[in-house]
């Protein structure tokens, strides 16, 4: 019977974490911003370099976490 409930659990624990709508992308850094791991590239432009990143809120959780800021910019100028 206790072989049967913990089954039970683990099946419906996974069920849980593998029917979730979407993922998100999670802070490491000093900065709260959690993103959606949703692939729509931007270009950003620090002054410097250019850099591609993954979404637009990945870019600000950058911008948060660094003293260097990135503007976005044409996409096609991180080709």
């Amino acid at each position: 019977m206790c072989k049967l409930t913990v089954a039970t659990l683990l099946l419906v624990f996974l069920i849980t974490i593998y029917a979730s709508p979407s993922k998100t992308v999670a802070p490491d850094g000093p900065c709260d911003i959690v993103c959606l791991a949703v692939y729509d590239p931007v270009c950003g432009y620090n002054g410097k370099t250019f850099r591609t990143f993954g979404n637009g809120c990945e870019m600000d959780r950058e911008n948060c976490d660094k003293e260097i800021k990135y503007a976005e910019v044409d996409l096609s100028l991180c080709d």
